[in-house]
């Protein structure tokens, strides 16, 4: 069975461990947290969902982020010859430290914590689930494509926004970045009586398990390019 290849930036320990280096690094600047100049609240809408959050800054150049990302949508289709409703479960939870290089113009690194998913739950009226081209009865069968596992993703891209500052009103940000994933997936079939009593025949059994384990390795192929997640966020903000 094929392996899906991991980027070189893929390994969760460097990355995270890189981009945990940046964000404790500006956040170490917490200690003049008190010499804020504003609170900054923020709204918007992109890749990951719909989010808010509040932002400050410590320094002139250093600023950080905590926000949510959340996002539900459904909708029927097939793949792989099953009729499936498919659920978009979007979740997310970040730090997030800003430098501003230039202006407003900043670069940004930080941690999330990734609950993504997607569900497909099989709808097939005569319950009857194709596994590699073999069909079998169900009860009930779902494949579960989980993006971020729960896990903390590290995070990296630049914007451009306008800084939490004291009275600073109404203004508007924009973000670009990249989110490091880990998707699996996995797929859960109920069988029916029948099948069932098929299966427990041991050479049945194993041509099933193998024939399930096929269509699961499709599945991660199919969402191997969600390792690397494009970011694009655009909201608005407002300071007091």
């Amino acid at each position: 069975m094929s392996r899906i290849a991991r980027p070189a930036c893929a390994a969760p320990g460097r990355c995270s461990g890189l981009a945990a280096a940046v964000l404790i690094s500006a956040l170490s600047l917490a200690p003049v947290a008190a010499r804020a100049e504003g609170v900054q609240l923020t709204t918007d809408v992109g890749t990951l969902g719909l989010g808010a959050g509040l932002g400050t800054m410590f320094t002139d150049s250093i600023g950080a982020r905590v926000g949510f990302n959340t996002f539900r949508y459904s909708r029927n289709g097939t793949y792989s010859n099953n009729d499936y409703t498919g659920k978009l479960k979007f979740s997310s939870l970040d730090v997030l430290a800003d430098w501003y290089v230039i202006g407003n113009f900043r670069l940004t690194a930080g941690l999330v914590r990734n609950g993504n998913k997607v569900a497909l739950e099989a709808t097939n009226p005569n319950k009857r689930l194709n596994l590699n081209g073999q069909t079998y009865g169900f009860e009930s069968a779902d494949a579960q494509i989980d993006l971020g596992r729960g896990r903390i993703s590290p995070y990296f891209g630049l914007g451009f926004g306008s800084k939490p500052r004291a009275g600073g009103g109404l203004g508007f940000h924009f973000d670009v970045g990249l989110l490091k994933q880990d998707p699996t997936a996995t797929i859960n079939l109920v069988p029916d009586a029948t099948t069932q009593l098929l299966l427990n025949d041991p050479q049945v059994n194993a041509t099933y398990q193998a024939n399930k384990a096929q269509e699961e390795q499709k599945l991660r192929d199919s969402i191997s390019g969600a390792r690397n997640w494009p970011v694009v966020n655009l909201g608005l903000t407002y300071a007091f």
